[in-house]
Parts: C-alpha cells; sequence; structure tokens
C-alpha cells in the first residue's frame, strides 16, 4: 500500500509541476532561446577546433549576450520550481508522518542512500536483502514518471 501511495503522491507532484510550466513558462520562446544558444556553442567550438581567430572573436562578442537569453530562459523554470518546492515539503513531511517509515519496496540490489540492508528469517535460514527507504521509493518513481509526462505534455527543456 506504501508503494502505491508513494507512486501516486510522485506522479500527483509531477503532473501539477508539469501544468504550471506549461501555464507560466512560454515554452517556444525557451525552446528558441535554447536552440539559438547551443547553434552559437557549436559554431563556437567550430570554430576553435579550426583554428579560425576571426570567426571565433566575432562568435565570443555575442557570449555575454547568448549567456545572458540562456539564462533568461531557464529561469522562468526555475520561478516554477521555486513555487512549487514548499507544498513538495509540506506534502512530503506529511507522507512520511501518515507512513511511519515503511519500506517503499524490497530491491534485489543496492543503491546507497534510496536503501537500507535487512535482515530477515525464512526457512531456508537468516538472509539478507534490501529495503527501499520511503525517500528511495519517491525519488525512483518521481525520476521514473517525470520523464513521461514531460514527453505527454511536452514540457521538457
Amino acid at each position: 500500500m506504501s508503494t502505491a501511495i508513494l507512486t501516486l503522491t510522485a506522479v500527483g507532484f509531477t503532473m501539477v509541476s508539469n501544468i504550471m510550466i506549461l501555464k507560466f513558462v512560454d515554452l517556444k520562446a525557451e525552446r528558441r532561446a535554447r536552440a539559438e544558444f547551443n547553434e552559437w556553442n557549436k559554431q563556437l567550438r567550430e570554430s576553435m577546433k579550426k583554428g579560425d581567430k576571426k570567426e571565433e572573436e566575432k562568435l565570443k562578442k555575442k557570449q555575454q549576450t547568448m549567456q545572458m537569453m540562456n539564462m533568461k530562459a531557464s529561469t522562468a523554470r526555475l520561478k516554477v520550481s521555486m513555487y512549487t518546492i514548499v507544498p513538495f515539503f509540506v506534502i512530503y513531511y506529511l507522507l512520511l508522518q501518515f507512513l511511519g517509515g515503511v519500506p517503499g519496496a524490497w530491491s534485489p540490489f543496492y543503491i546507497p542512500y534510496l536503501m537500507t540492508t535487512v535482515r530477515y528469517v525464512t526457512q531456508a535460514g537468516v538472509k539478507e536483502g534490501y529495503e527501499v527507504t520511503t525517500f528511495g521509493w519517491y525519488i525512483i518513481s518521481s525520476f521514473t514518471f517525470s520523464s513521461i509526462i514531460m514527453r505527454l505534455l511536452k514540457t521538457q527543456p
């Protein structure tokens, strides 16, 4: 039950976050700015590789403008994150209180910080396994479903 609750919470929070991105971020302008920055960066690298100092100097004069444009494109998403981080912490804290430290799931392999090692008794004897912590399962669920939701809503950067 805790696994389902954590997964649904992660999916719900990701949906809300991405809907806010759709509503408050000009995705077309962001994509345009990123494409222009990437093109400029590619040209700069090519001119440096070729040793074309004239072209390199010309492109370096645009460097501050291009970096500002790229930063401006990233700032809109950062603002959405700033608005959603406090509710995230509140919801996560309440979720931890509700679940009371129940493991999110079991795993056949170990990932540091997301899992703990536990020993349990079976008919065959004492065995060792890995328990995914509540935090670990939330992170795994969030990463798994965020990419899917971002593709469905077309909010990926």
